[in-house]
């Protein structure tokens, strides 16, 4: 059962301390704002002015690229490599003309498409990063949705459970 949330007398500018420290409140808020069907801010369109360019973020606890794809085309994807879901790009921004998992070194494409792998045909059918589905964009912003359908993803693997889908551009 939750506890009540006790605001001091003083009225609603001073925040008790449980509303920063509460596990409860904090996956509340995760669930609600970056979990739910609303758009995230991501990027700046300027910040990936050439193809090639990436830079990283996160859309609540799920770790993102952004890049800007041979096509001219801006896409975003889980930063998680399908195959042992470690983190696929390390550095915060850069220009790339591919995204290659420093663990066993699966590469993909600006848009989260599996190019090559060390395993050759032991691919999975659907192997590449999770990507967008849906997009927002404005001249200046870029924005992702997230999507309830992979939370089971997420429930299901242990190890992935920061994998989440993301909408965007």
């Amino acid at each position: 059962m939750q506890q009540e949330i006790n605001w001091p007398a003083e009225g609603t500018a001073r925040v008790p301390y449980r509303m920063f420290c509460d596990p409860d409140i904090y996956q509340a808020e995760l669930s609600r704002i970056f979990l739910g069907p609303t758009w995230q801010y991501l990027a700046l369109a300027g910040e990936l002015p050439e193809p090639g360019d990436y830079l990283t973020t996160f859309l609540g606890e799920t770790p993102v690229i952004v890049t800007r794809g041979h096509d001219g085309e801006i896409h975003a994807l889980v930063n998680r490599c399908a195959h042992r879901g470690n983190l696929v790009c390390l550095k915060r921004r850069g220009h790339a003309d591919n995204l290659t998992c420093v663990y066993h070194a699966w590469r993909y494409d600006l848009e989260g498409n599996l190019d090559t792998s060390p395993f050759g045909a032991a691919l999975p059918a659907r192997a590449g990063c999770q990507r967008a589905s849906s997009s927002k964009s404005t001249a200046s912003r870029n924005c992702a949705s997230t999507a309830s359908a992979i939370s089971s993803l997420a429930r299901s693997h242990p190890r992935r459970r920061h994998w989440r889908h993301t909408s965007a551009i």
